[in-house]
């Protein structure tokens, strides 16, 4: 493995990290954690159509769409810095 997937997989796994103790903190679990999953979706969203204009965008995927969901927006940033930092071949 080289330094960038390390250093990217490690970046996403503290986002995922990051994300799971906000969740285990919060007053409503439920209520939160579905507000995260939304506001990960939307965001997912977000940067696929802004892809347009910036020329970055993220693959609609299960995969991308389970890790935007499970992480939320720091997910979908960490994914983004990956691939601006990896771009696919």
């Amino acid at each position: 493995m080289t330094g960038w997937k390390i250093a990217a997989s490690a970046l996403g796994i503290i986002c995922f990290v990051c994300g799971i103790e906000l969740f285990a903190r919060a007053r409503h679990p439920l209520k939160s954690g579905l507000g995260e999953i939304l506001r990960g979706e939307l965001a997912l969203l977000a940067v696929a159509v802004s892809g347009i204009w910036t020329g970055v965008s993220l693959p609609l995927s299960l995969a991308s769409a389970g890790f935007a969901a499970a992480a939320g927006i720091p997910g979908v940033i960490a994914m983004l810095l990956v691939r601006l930092i990896l771009p696919a071949a």
